[in-house]
């Protein structure tokens, strides 16, 4: 690649900033979200979990607003944690990423309280652009 494409910015976001909690079992998936959100001033992210265990007490403790989760990691289901989320934490958004894309699966996190499904695989820029979309 030639050049670098500049990430998009959060701009018309709310003055608040986003606190992203990430559930999921790539530690290098993990590494790069991090590094991708230390680039935009109105992102951070307050914590992860490689496997999703134990998670609604970290989640109360850590307060995030956007909770991004592969409903495949290992140790829980995917889809029941994002009904918890989802019902527990109302002001909490919550989107899927996962290798998985079939219609039942987009269907039944949505219905489960996600409010976005991307598949992994896209670009950092389109995760930060849907992130931005959901919390403006």
């Amino acid at each position: 690649m030639d050049s670098v494409v500049p990430l998009m910015r959060c701009k018309k976001m709310k003055k608040r900033k986003v606190r992203v909690f990430l559930i999921d079992g790539s530690r290098l998936f993990v590494e790069a979200f991090i590094f991708l959100c230390k680039r935009d001033k109105k992102m951070s992210v307050v914590g992860f979990s490689l496997t999703g265990e134990g998670i609604l007490p970290e989640l109360r403790r850590k307060k995030p607003n956007m909770v991004i989760i592969d409903v495949a990691v290992v140790g829980i289901d995917g889809l029941a944690l994002v009904r918890s989320i989802s019902s527990e934490f109302k002001s909490t958004k919550v989107m899927v990423l996962s290798l998985y894309d079939t219609p039942e699966l987009v269907e039944q996190a949505l219905q489960s309280g996600a409010c976005a499904f991307l598949v992994k695989g896209i670009s950092g820029q389109k995760i930060l652009e849907t992130i931005c979309q959901i919390m403006s």
